[in-house]
């Protein structure tokens, strides 16, 4: 299924309005050229890109451009993993990412390392691991009582209104 991602919306009159868009293809796609002619997708196109890489390009398409904004708010597609928010940060945006209540969160550096080979047996560790312990993103919500923490909106919308909680006390950890 081709879907088209929807990335910069900036108000105007109080309602979203959409800026950039680009297409979202599958890899099953890109690697079948027949049907992407079929469904008339522009050669150019037909190249298979993460929904990460969509949506860092159209951020550093902002930039280049000097379109302003404030942050950048991605739901918990793009929170799967920290090499999206790692790169918003290096590109030194400021951001809100939706994040899956089972996603590991360390309170500290967690020293990531690839593991020495053991034996002449398997394969050579290319995947990091730490020693250090993780909590769940809904094991922090639970100890910092964020249910009972003040609701920041966004921003109106008929249809969602995204919310922030302002949580304090991270001591509490």
């Amino acid at each position: 299924m081709v879907r088209l991602l929807y990335l910069v919306c900036l108000p105007r009159a109080g309602l979203p309005c959409r800026l950039i868009s680009d297409l979202y293809l599958p890899e099953k796609w890109t690697d079948d050229p027949a049907r992407c002619q079929k469904a008339g997708v522009p050669e150019s196109e037909q190249i298979f890109r993460t929904k990460d890489q969509l949506a860092l390009e159209i951020v550093s398409h902002c930039r280049q451009n000097r379109l302003r904004h404030a942050w950048v708010g991605a739901d918990a597609g793009y929170g799967k993993g920290p090499g999206f928010c790692i790169e918003l940060d290096r590109m030194g945006e400021t951001f809100v990412v939706d994040l899956h209540s089972d996603f590991p969160i360390y309170l500290e550096d967690p020293k990531p390392y690839i593991p020495e080979r053991t034996g002449r047996r398997g394969r050579t560790p290319t995947r990091y691991r730490t020693d250090a312990k993780s909590l769940e993103a809904k094991t922090i919500v639970e100890r910092m009582n964020l249910s009972e923490q003040a609701v920041l909106k966004l921003r109106d919308n008929r249809r969602w209104t995204p919310k922030v909680g302002q949580p304090d006390g991270w001591d509490k950890l």
